[in-house]
């Protein structure tokens, strides 16, 4: 895949153009095709954390040579409320409630960047290991369920086919 541009007609990009969903096809039975549920709705303020694997070495001549040896990427949401048809929610309440732990790392989680590429191919990546932990449940007002997902596994680039609040289908390129 080539470098695309940012293909923003003027301004800065707006918040809801990064978008992340997960694939929640594992609370079906026989499922054949992604069922995208966004994450992030009710939450204010969302961002991608890079935490970076770095290496500094000094040689004998005294140069210093850093090193990425590798990347984590996480996003918090929070608040997170407990909302009706909120189909995550119910798998991540039910792993809980069964101490299924290891089921914790195996969803699959997209992030769209909807402001590189074009309208019917924005830029898309899906993650097939991703961890997605409850952070705490409970509140004040309302019931909020904060989640922590960590982005790993083997990634796919694609394109995905429209803008939301509509589902998106991811196409590899």
């Amino acid at each position: 895949m080539s470098i695309q541009k940012i293909n923003l007609e003027n301004g800065k990009a707006k918040r809801c153009l990064l978008a992340m969903w997960v694939d929640v096809q594992r609370a079906e039975e026989n499922a054949s095709a992604a069922v995208w549920e966004p994450l992030g709705i009710g939450t204010e303020d969302a961002s991608i954390t890079y935490e970076y694997d770095e290496a500094t070495t000094t040689d004998i001549w005294d140069t210093t040579e850093n090193l990425v040896n590798g990347v984590k990427q996480s996003i918090t949401f929070d608040p997170h409320y407990v909302k009706a048809g909120n189909t995550l929610q119910a798998i991540l309440i039910d792993i809980i409630n069964r101490e299924a732990w290891s089921e914790l790392s195996g969803f699959t989680v997209l992030v769209a960047r909807y402001y590189i590429g074009e309208d019917g191919a924005y830029q898309a990546t899906t993650y097939d290991a991703c961890t997605i932990k409850v952070q705490f449940e409970g509140g004040s007002s309302y019931v909020s369920m904060p989640i922590l997902v960590s982005l790993g596994g083997s990634k796919t680039m694609g394109t995905v086919n429209i803008m939301p609040p509509g589902a998106p289908v991811f196409s590899v390129v």
